[in-house]
């Protein structure tokens, strides 16, 4: 484990693919809320072109075989070496602060500050550059605008740092060697490199004796019982890249978690023996996806029978226990893709769907790859920072094996996982005695089953997914009439299941299967009835767990609100969050300052439209503007104002040096500015006065209103001048 520091030397452009309307034709990389950082995949690139670099070099510990067994190749060999993207230091705490400005309504000045916008702003600026001709004049049509971001803090001054996490745990000495070389021969990221722009110095600090923290586990099993279930949550340190399309709601599949736990358990035991099978292979123990933590309790797929009325304000209902059918008519939406959790205390059910985000990557094929699919690409994964959760069933005998593999803090899942995705924590790992509950119906009692996860059943001719198919096997399984209770119906979705084998670089081969969430109706013999079976292939991988619901189970399903998918919870670092809180503070302080100009000029001109005691046409606004250029502070100002010519009494310099100084007076104050009056917003001013470090900020920009309303009244005598 450990880290590596980027320092930015020069300005530098960690592009991101994308445009920004007519301003911006090459953007930078930023998260959601508008910070800056540089993509892990783009560092690991760079590393890579500089070991080759340091091969050619005549480096001994540069050789193939090592820079393979670092970054791997194109042809499926994967490199060991783990980092993530480089964020600003205490990126999380940040996050954190902007999410709970607006908690309590207050201080807006702020809160209009947060906005993505405003942020990019804050740690960049906007470039412009053409192309030239060999006579030297500008190519028609090659006006380009690109944003780099700024070598310098807005608020300290300093060179701005990136950290970026790396698992350098499966390298040996060598390899650990050849990498802290590469991270000091690195001197340029990010696009225009040869022109000024990317200069950095990148440090390592690599500690490979670092250990992961031992995830402490809730064991309240008995240790009698037959099977147990093991929940765990996981949360995701990275945006996570799923091996199969998102079209279901963006889960992880139970596959994807055994891949991950069948080679931990390789890693510590060398091969695959009889537990191995029976954990992973043969359906002994039985893994669940991972579904997302909605209000702290993990959500399952929400069961088709909820809806949202699109023409009733988007209320949700449970179709099945509406007592008219008047929402028919208000346009139901199925909400495909979306979790539901059901907190029975409070009689509540909380839907949420995973945010996804898009990212835009560039793959440069080396000279001895034999791929041809060069060029810019997409990558959808889920957001980072979001808590998912899933549990494992097995029985009590096979508990310590697995108890062993849970408690292994630190996972990497889906696709990319080697660098910028993946990474990911397992937290709250509780055992508890499984046994399903008994439903005890009477004749004729409607029942529903409602698929938990997907289903996929076969009988000699293939897969099938025939509704009438899939309820004679539910009702065989349950010894159940086939029947359709009156005024019910099943609701049914379908999808294909895929995925992608990392060994082969090859697509799986797909499955049709009936989609979670789905509902079959079923009317009762009288008896009892477990209300979870298993049915169908892959039982081992999660697939084929249906619940069932009895009327009084389904008429629960009521009081449907929106919920939120739990957050990860970071250490709080307060230097950071002092840091940003300055920057926000200082550009309310700006925007109040250049706001202050126009509520001037706007006031002063509807005063002399009734008196002539002063005009703005009056004073010489091009020698203001020279000299309020020169001037080192308001003294320095003042006493070029005095300086002006008066010849005579009856020179026009009288008259202008008179305005002239009337108003900076009624600008800024009587010799010296008044902050208090400029600023105009007592909270803000109370916050600035109390802040040293922003104070002194905006004291240094005392020009800026002032510049303002000069540029104002200049182009406004152009414009009368014209006229």
């Amino acid at each position: 484990m450990g880290s590596i520091r980027i320092r930015l030397m020069s300005d530098i452009c960690p592009g991101n693919g994308e445009s920004v309307g007519y301003g911006v034709d090459t953007d930078i990389c930023t998260d959601i809320y508008g910070f800056p950082y540089i993509p892990g995949k783009r560092i690991m690139g760079c590393l890579r072109e500089t070991a080759y670099q340091l091969k050619e070099y005549g480096l001994n510990e540069a050789d193939e075989e090592t820079i393979i067994g670092i970054f791997g190749d194109a042809n499926g060999i994967e490199g060991k070496l783990r980092l993530s993207s480089a964020v600003l230091p205490g990126i999380d705490s940040m996050h954190e602060y902007i999410n709970s400005l607006g908690s309590d309504g207050k201080k807006e000045y702020l809160i209009r500050q947060s906005s993505e916008d405003k942020i990019i702003r804050t740690y960049s600026s906007v470039r412009g550059q053409t192309s030239i001709e060999e006579s030297g004049r500008v190519k028609k049509g090659t006006l380009r605008f690109i944003r780099v971001l700024n070598q310098y803090d807005p608020m300290t001054g300093a060179p701005i740092e990136f950290v970026c996490d790396i698992d350098i745990s499966m390298l040996n000495d060598k390899e650990i060697k050849l990498l802290e070389k590469c991270c000091k021969s690195l001197r340029h990221l990010g696009m225009h490199r040869n022109r000024g722009l990317g200069n950095v110095i990148i440090t390592s600090d690599f500690d490979k004796n670092k250990t992961a923290e031992v995830v402490k586990i809730n064991d309240s099993a008995s240790g009698e019982s037959a099977q147990i279930m093991m929940r765990y949550t996981v949360e995701f340190d990275s945006p996570i890249t799923l091996q199969e399309y998102l079209e279901n709601g963006s889960q992880i599949k139970a596959r994807t978690i055994i891949g991950v736990f069948a080679g931990k358990y390789l890693k510590n035991n060398s091969q695959a023996d009889e537990t191995f099978k029976k954990i992973f292979l043969d359906g002994t123990v039985r893994w669940s996806a991972l579904t997302p933590v909605i209000n702290d309790m993990i959500s399952n797929p929400i069961p088709a029978v909820i809806m949202k009325l699109k023409n009733d304000n988007n209320k949700l209902i449970n179709s099945f226990t509406c007592e008219d059918n008047d929402w028919k008519k208000k346009k139901p939406k199925s909400l495909d893709g979306y979790y539901m959790s059901h907190d029975k205390v409070k009689g509540m059910c909380y839907i949420a769907q995973p945010e996804i985000q898009t990212t835009y990557h560039n793959r440069i094929n080396t000279p001895d790859s034999n791929r041809d699919d060069k060029g810019l690409y997409i990558q959808d994964s889920i957001k980072q920072g979001v808590v998912y959760g899933g549990y494992v069933i097995l029985p009590a005998n096979l508990k310590e094996s697995v108890k062993e593999l849970l408690s292994e803090n630190d996972i990497r899942i889906g696709r990319g996982k080697k660098v910028q995705y993946g990474a990911a924590t397992i937290r709250n790992v509780e055992i508890i005695d499984h046994a399903p509950d008994i439903i005890n119906a009477s004749e004729g009692e409607p029942v529903f089953a409602v698929l938990r996860s997907d289903l996929v059943l076969r009988d000699g001719t293939g897969v099938r997914t025939d509704e009438s198919y899939i309820r004679e096997v539910i009702s065989e399984a349950l010894n159940i009439n086939n029947i359709i209770p009156e005024g019910y119906h099943d609701i049914c979705r379908y999808h294909v299941i895929t995925g992608y084998n990392n060994m082969w670089q090859m697509q799986k081969p797909k499955i049709q299967a009936v989609m979670a969430g789905s509902v079959y109706c079923f009317t009762c013999k009288a008896g009892n009835y477990p209300s979870e079976i298993v049915l169908g292939e892959y039982q081992q991988e999660g697939l084929g767990l249906i619940e069932l619901m009895s009327l009084n189970n389904m008429k629960e399903i009521h009081n449907i609100r929106q919920g939120n998918i739990t957050k990860k919870k970071y250490a709080e670092d307060k230097e950071a969050v002092q840091r940003l809180y300055n920057a926000l503070l200082y550009e309310a302080c700006l925007d109040k300052m250049n706001e202050y100009a126009f509520t001037f000029k706007e006031t002063v001109e509807k005063r002399s439209q009734n008196t002539d005691e002063f005009k703005f046409e009056k004073v010489p606004v091009g020698r203001l503007r020279l000299m309020l250029q020169e001037s080192a502070d308001i003294c320095d100002l003042w006493a070029k104002i005095e300086e002006m010519k008066t010849s005579d009494v009856s020179s026009e310099d009288v008259g202008k040096k008179k305005n002239t100084s009337e108003l900076i007076k009624r600008f800024y104050g009587n010799k010296t500015i008044d902050y208090k009056q400029i600023i105009k917003d007592e909270q803000l001013w109370e916050e600035v006065n109390s802040n040293s470090v922003v104070y002194e900020m905006v004291k240094k920009h005392w020009k800026e209103p002032l510049f303002t309303l000069l540029h104002m009244i200049h182009y406004q005598k152009d414009r009368r001048a014209m006229r």
